[in-house]
């Protein structure tokens, strides 16, 4: 399920919401409530997503690879 990032225009509150697709549909025009002061007055956050991996991608055909990821050559 989606975690959206809303924000409060009354209060300035930050805050998720885990919401279905269809749910955030049907909220669309009601809205979320602020859980800090109850407004209605809430607006969607735009948020960028990005993927990061800390190892690199092994190379290695061999499939003897260390616990460092090193191949050893064979």
């Amino acid at each position: 399920m989606p975690i959206y990032d809303l924000k409060c225009e009354d209060c300035g509150e930050k805050f998720d919401v885990r919401a279905s697709l269809e749910e955030k549909e049907k909220k669309k025009d009601a809205k979320f409530n602020c859980p800090a002061c109850g407004s209605k007055k809430t607006a969607f956050k735009f948020n960028v997503f990005s993927f990061f991996r800390k190892e690199p991608v092994s190379k290695c055909s061999c499939s003897c690879e260390d616990k460092d990821n090193r191949c050893c050559g064979g």
